[in-house]
């Protein structure tokens, strides 16, 4: 991530997801259905080795501190959106 940063390449950034109760992996979905990005685990589809650039999301703006991590205009389908917030409501 420094290498693409430094470079202009890819601008990127990491966050820390604090452990609440085993909640960070339902985090990671809701940031990539934000960002139209995919969840990179081996408990999904989706492997470290086998991610390209269109696994990748996007947004106009993210903010990052130490504290909050804020999206503005992620390039998320409603599609993905809708079906992520009915995943969230059956585990309720």
């Amino acid at each position: 991530m420094l290498y693409n940063n430094s470079k202009d390449i890819l601008n990127c950034c990491a966050i820390n997801i604090p452990w609440l109760a085993g909640v960070q992996k339902e985090v990671l979905k809701d940031i990539a259905v934000m960002t139209g990005a995919t969840v990179v685990d081996n408990e999904y589809v989706l492997k470290l080795e086998d991610v390209e650039l269109k696994h990748f999301g996007t947004a106009k703006l993210i903010n990052v501190d130490e504290n909050f991590t804020n999206i503005v205009g992620g390039a998320y389908s409603q599609e993905a959106l809708d079906k992520r917030i009915i995943e969230i409501k059956r585990q309720i």
